[in-house]
């Protein structure tokens, strides 16, 4: 039983590492995104209204300007 504690232990400290690399990593990414949005101004990706979904919500193939599900 102490074996098993002690692994826990280290489990546990080892997943807070990793929640703590993350979050630094998300910080960083945050504010290297707000330097970027100063420097060249902000840009908003929008998904187009058209984004390949049928009416069934079932994605089409879309090969060369066919539209309708054919190869």
């Amino acid at each position: 039983m102490p074996f098993r504690n002690w692994i826990w232990s280290i489990v546990m400290a080892n997943l807070r590492r990793v929640s703590e690399i993350l979050h630094d990593m998300v910080e960083e990414f945050k504010k290297s995104n707000d330097e970027w949005e100063k420097r060249y101004g902000q840009s908003d990706v929008l998904r187009p209204s058209d984004d390949g979904t049928g009416s069934d919500r079932s994605k089409q193939i879309h090969n060369g300007g066919k539209q309708d599900g054919s190869l």
